[in-house]
């Protein structure tokens, strides 16, 4: 056998630069350098022979699927240069959009999905039919961008890096192109069946053989482009499927087409026999409509998620060092530098207003009508509208990071990601099209041997009515029709699984501060232990509540010169900070303390001295003790009420305080004092009996959030908290949350209603095809109009 160098190509000896490529050949695992080596590979495997291997002599020529001159415009994408506008960096991770070209069906979709993740630099891929796009997180050290643009190229379908202009001007084509066969579909039609239409009952009167042989000949003529290029829409997908050795829905579709078109031509040759082309021409026809009425269902879900896209901001007014506004692309925008936004303009980023004050307008983000009033020093969100006087924003973030952008991932995330009753239901299709092939052979075999004249149609009945497009459809459509309806109430969903899940909460959860109260807890009482005054004692609590995040710290802000160093925040008990030599600790009761007897444990906050600068319980000496109070949200008590789940009240806060908002809102069972740890420990005792939803806002909410069944991070929760949720809350009113419930009941019941009737029907369709009393074209029609009833029955759930 021929000898292969380490690291080469076992087919080429080209030197492997892309790992992943490979195949188990002659008792060895060997590596491929590209997909084209590696296809060829496994047709020689698969057509048995692999003994070529064996006793080549020379090694045989680099098979590239991929044109020269595509991999290198594919290879101008690996530049980190280019990379920057539309590639996101996650740890070792890259996460791209991609805009893909040639998707017609869920099963195009699920095709890209199996091949790109064979790869195992591949973590993830989502595709959303609906939109044409597909979410791929990746390792870019070992697997470059060009490589996977190339994989998607080589079965069948282009794929270029998302943006919005771009996409839409590639939707508006494939649009204008899928009208065209449609157009085209239905003149020939029409010819052809006028044709037929004289031959069948006489119009021309007694024609010869000659004269009729002529007319089928004009038919076969008008027909061929049908089929070719009207009908390419469900052979090129089929053949796409095949390549890849998937089975998929269109398969029974394109075999019916072509093996009467095949059999009407022969017999148009041969001049015997039967034709059916104004058939074939009717059933493309008829099928393009059906699938032009999916993609008008799927646009309208479709329409309502693409709004976050189309108000993404396009430029900015920069302000330079010298104080001269330019008008720039946002994109350039960096954190820290100045820009101005006049009146009716939006804010092209994430920013805080440093000169002037306004109102904000973020009913597209947060779904409030009602503008927003921001004194100097607010934060904005990029993409909502200044609505009162011009200011001077300072950017905190640049465009990509910004928070309409990361909304607009997250959303394209969930779309993209699939359900476990989604993956559930593309399995049982994959099944469902090989029993249907089955059949069919059953049947031609059957009336081949009972009525071989018509073994044929019924066959092509058989491939027709049962084909499980309606099937394909029942899953995707409705998550996709729901997660437009979630976005309008202001929910981002990240995953799809979430909103499954969500149907089956029996339990849910709250934390107390910044979720079912206002988050803004106001300073009510001090006392003072100590020897220092009370507004030293105060300064010495703002220089250390000044590196937290926690709703509580809001309370302590105030200027002050003191600056704590050597801080130590540890969630769930407090902040630890060195002051003007003096190490200081704030927050949670501290044990040991020197003083206990003399201080009141009724207090919310304590400040705390250590005597060195050690943290040894005996030298910590209580200074003084803060009471709080933290209004109820207004919407919590409507919340609360409409449940049908019961609540549980999850906090690290004093007991008497939890107990009093526990008594308001009608909570019967809740848990006070509780450490991060000890709230990850209830929330699994819970989750032995039952399944538990976590809503939270906070840092010590995210690992307790992260093990419920389902968590919700409410409006300003931390980033840690929005990280480990798998639902965030963009509206305001935390009474929205009942809607969440609602469209995750009517989502699963409108998929069980699509699944229903799509294996309903085939099955009842199933024994009128098999025995020869459904003729071809009402196949089409009943196919057809099941896959439309499933698509209009899942937009239902999108609701003004």
């Amino acid at each position: 056998m021929l000898h292969i160098e380490s690291e080469h190509c076992f087919h080429c000896n080209t030197p492997v630069e892309e790992k992943g490529h490979t195949q188990h050949l002659l008792g060895e695992e060997r590596e491929f350098c590209c997909p084209g080596c590696l296809s060829v590979a496994d047709a020689i495997v698969e057509n048995g022979l692999q003994d070529y291997y064996t006793y080549r002599t020379e090694v045989a020529e680099k098979s590239d699927l991929v044109p020269e001159q595509l991999r290198n415009a594919f290879a101008l994408y690996d530049s980190p240069e280019l990379q920057e506008d539309f590639v996101s960096k996650d740890d070792k991770l890259s996460e791209i959009q991609l805009t893909i070209e040639g998707i017609n069906c869920p099963a195009c979709g699920w095709l890209i999905e199996k091949q790109l993740i064979k790869h195992q630099a591949i973590a993830q891929v989502g595709v959303n039919v609906s939109a044409h796009r597909a979410t791929i997180k990746w390792n870019a050290e070992v697997l470059p961008l060009s490589s996977i643009l190339s994989t998607i190229e080589t079965i069948g379908y282009k794929a270029l890096p998302f943006s919005p202009d771009k996409h839409e001007q590639i939707f508006q084509s494939e649009h204008k192109r899928f009208l065209k066969k449609l157009g085209l579909a239905g003149i020939m039609t029409m010819q052809v069946m006028m044709l037929a239409f004289a031959l069948y009952f006489g119009v021309f009167g007694n024609l010869d053989e000659e004269t009729k042989q002529f007319l089928h000949w004009v038919s076969l003529v008008l027909t061929t482009p049908v089929v070719i290029y009207s009908g390419s829409v469900f052979i090129s997908s089929a053949l796409n499927g095949l390549a890849a050795k998937q089975l998929n829905m269109d398969l029974p579709i394109s075999i019916a087409i072509l093996t009467t078109f095949t059999g009407s031509a022969w017999a148009t040759f041969d001049g015997q026999g039967e034709v059916f082309f104004e058939s074939i021409c009717m059933f493309i026809f008829l099928l393009l409509i059906g699938r032009l009425f999916e993609h008008k269902g799927r646009e309208k879900a479709l329409e309502i998620s693409n709004n976050l896209i189309n108000v993404v901001p396009v430029k900015a007014r920069l302000i330079s060092d010298e104080q001269v506004t330019t008008e720039v692309p946002a994109k350039i925008l960096k954190p820290g530098q100045l820009h101005q936004v006049l009146t009716g303009e939006q804010f092209p980023v994430d920013g805080e207003i440093v000169n002037g004050s306004t109102e904000a307008n973020e009913a597209i983000i947060t779904g409030e009508s009602l503008p927003v009033a921001k004194p100097e020093g607010s934060a904005v969100i990029g993409g909502s509208i200044n609505v009162a006087n011009p200011t001077v924003v300072r950017a905190s973030n640049s465009l990509k990071d910004s928070t309409i952008n990361r909304i607009v991932k997250l959303q394209e995330l969930a779309l993209s990601s699939k359900p476990k009753i989604a993956l559930t239901t593309d399995k049982f299709s994959s099944y469902f099209v090989s029993v249907v092939l089955l059949i069919s052979l059953c049947t031609y075999i059957f009336w081949s041997i009972n009525a071989p004249s018509e073994a044929l149609w019924i066959t092509v009945s058989v491939l027709v009515a049962t084909c499980p497009c309606a099937l394909g459809l029942a899953t995707p459509t409705a998550f996709s029709c729901a997660m437009a309806q979630i976005n309008k109430l202001g929910f981002l969903i990240k995953k799809a699984d979430a909103l499954e899940q969500i149907n089956n909460i029996d339990r849910v959860v709250f934390d107390k501060t910044g979720t079912l109260t206002i988050g803004s807890p106001q300073l009510s009482g001090l006392n003072n232990y100590s020897e220092f005054s009370d507004n030293k004692i105060l300064e010495l609590a703002a220089a250390l509540e000044n590196n937290s995040e926690h709703p509580i710290a809001k309370a302590f802000k105030q200027p002050t010169i003191l600056k704590a160093e050597e801080v130590e925040v540890t969630v769930g008990t407090g902040i630890t900070g060195t002051i003007q030599g003096t190490r200081y600790f704030i927050g949670k009761l501290p044990e040991g303390a020197t003083n206990l007897n003399s201080i009141s444990v009724t207090d919310d906050v304590y400040l705390a001295t250590y005597s060195t600068m050690t943290k040894e319980p005996s030298k910590v000496s209580i200074l003084a003790g803060f009471t709080l109070v933290d209004e109820i949200k207004p919407g919590a008590f409507d919340l609360l009420a409409s449940l049908d789940k019961e609540s549980v009240l999850l906090s690290g806060d004093h007991l008497a305080k939890v107990t009093q908002t526990a008594n308001a809102l009608g909570i019967k069972s809740f848990f006070a004092q509780q450490s991060p740890n000890e709230k990850l420990t209830t929330m699994r005792n819970l989750q032995e009996q039952h399944s538990v939803m976590m809503v939270g806002d906070g840092v010590n909410d995210g690992p307790v959030m992260a093990s419920a069944n389902v968590s919700v991070a409410v409006t300003g929760a931390s980033d840690f908290a929005q990280a480990s949720a798998d639902v965030v809350m963009v509206a305001s009113k935390i009474e929205k949350l009942k809607d969440l419930f609602s469209v995750s009941k009517d989502t699963i019941k409108t998929v069980k209603q699509n699944i229903g009737w799509a294996v309903g029907y085939n099955l009842l369709v199933l024994p009128f095809a098999v025995s020869g009393w459904l003729a071809p074209w009402v196949a089409v029609i009943g196919m057809s109009l099941s896959s439309i009833i499933v698509t209009y029955n899942s937009t239902r759930l999108i609701k003004n």
